[in-house]
């Protein structure tokens, strides 16, 4: 297992969390995914996160 996550899709990222553990994006074909790292990691305050985009990056599927 990796313990970097992959885009699911291609998008642009909408949505992203001061605490890293969630972002939401906005998929080329119209649809929103929230992608939600966790239960409860909204406690950790963003330790163990690092996130790699920012709101606004395009991503492709598979992408880092």
């Amino acid at each position: 297992m990796s313990p970097t996550l992959l885009a699911p899709c291609s998008g642009a990222v909408a949505q992203l969390a001061r605490t890293g553990h969630a972002l939401t994006l906005a998929a080329d074909n119209g649809a929103e995914v929230l992608i939600h790292i966790g239960i409860d990691t909204v406690k950790l305050e963003g330790r163990g996160f690092r996130p790699l985009v920012a709101v606004g990056d395009k991503v492709t599927a598979a992408s880092r």
